[in-house]
């Protein structure tokens, strides 16, 4: 195609442009098609059983009978019996295929066994959330949690179960229903009851439960760290403080240097000594004054004023 005037490849355009707008259309799908191949190339023939939907920090997975973690992003798919943990001051939510919602705290670790025979949760440590809800028209299906402790089954609610220990278990129904075993008891735990152990036996206990959100519980470690950071300014405010203290009590407390009685008998004679100067060094005129070095009470007084700025822009921030 040659093109000899504007007028031509305008009109050339203009004859064309529904296939090119086509054509790009198609260039997009295919590059958003490529990136979501390629995200999934790693889980090979794994069969997919859920999402990351909410990620905080940092997140870990391990594919079965691998030995390595590798770190996971938001939106990257769960495969069965993937190992996912969270770190310190780390939190997760996962949302399986069947909307089942699985919120982890941090420093908690799961091992997902899910399938349409065996849908269980192998609850290692920490603290997780399970909000499942039942589907009108399909037949009652549960979702199990079992640790080395007990096991908690959960049909329809929202259930928090945290591990202390290796040897105990905590369970609260915010929703719903849940069925604790332990030790071959069992129990039916109802909305808003935990789980009480006493005496070797278990019982349901009334209580206030309230489930928080991920972005909630995520908001609120970002409030602590930046608490925890404030707190050891303070601390190494102080120290500096107190040390200026000792400072100006030594000052204070260190005997005068007194000069001894001028004599009545003798008039001392007074000779006056040669100044000298050194070398290369400026005297100041009359018009000049030495500056003297800032002291350490001028010191300690700018960094108060930079504490007390950096407090001010701190709760600014616990304002927002």
């Amino acid at each position: 195609m040659n093109f000899k005037t504007k007028d031509e490849w305008i009109s050339w355009i203009k004859e064309w442009k529904l296939g090119i707008f086509l054509f790009a259309n198609a260039a997009i799908f295919f590059i958003i098609f490529y990136q979501d191949i390629s995200q999934r190339a790693g889980i090979g023939s794994r069969e997919v059983i859920g999402d990351i939907t909410f990620k905080y920090n940092r997140i870990q997975r391990k594919f079965e009978r691998e030995i390595s973690w590798d770190p996971i992003d938001l939106n990257s798919p769960v495969t069965n019996r993937d190992s996912v943990r969270t770190e310190k001051n780390s939190i997760v939510a996962i949302k399986l295929l069947d909307g089942t919602e699985i919120d982890m705290d941090e420093d908690s670790m799961v091992i997902l066994e899910i399938s349409p025979k065996n849908r269980k949760i192998m609850f290692e440590k920490g603290s997780i959330n399970i909000k499942k809800n039942s589907v009108a028209g399909e037949s009652k299906s549960s979702i199990m949690v079992e640790s080395k402790k007990g096991t908690v089954e959960v049909t329809d609610g929202d259930v928090i179960v945290a591990k202390n220990t290796q040897t105990s278990m905590d369970v609260a129904v915010s929703r719903g229903e849940a069925t604790v075993s332990i030790d071959g008891q069992e129990i039916q735990l109802k909305k808003n009851q935990v789980l009480q152990t006493k005496n070797g036996g278990i019982s349901a206990k009334d209580a206030s439960v309230k489930m928080i959100d991920p972005s909630t519980k995520a908001r609120n470690l970002e409030k602590n760290l930046a608490s925890r950071s404030l707190n050891k300014l303070n601390l190494l405010d102080s120290n500096s403080s107190s040390t200026s203290s000792e400072i100006e009590a030594k000052k204070v407390t260190s005997p005068s240097i007194q000069s001894p009685p001028p004599t009545t008998t003798a008039t001392p004679t007074v000779t006056k000594k040669k100044e000298t100067t050194q070398p290369y060094a400026e005297q100041p005129t009359k018009n000049q004054t030495v500056q003297p070095a800032p002291s350490q009470q001028e010191q300690l007084k700018e960094k108060e004023l930079q504490r007390k700025k950096e407090q001010a822009e701190f709760e600014r921030f616990m304002k927002m």
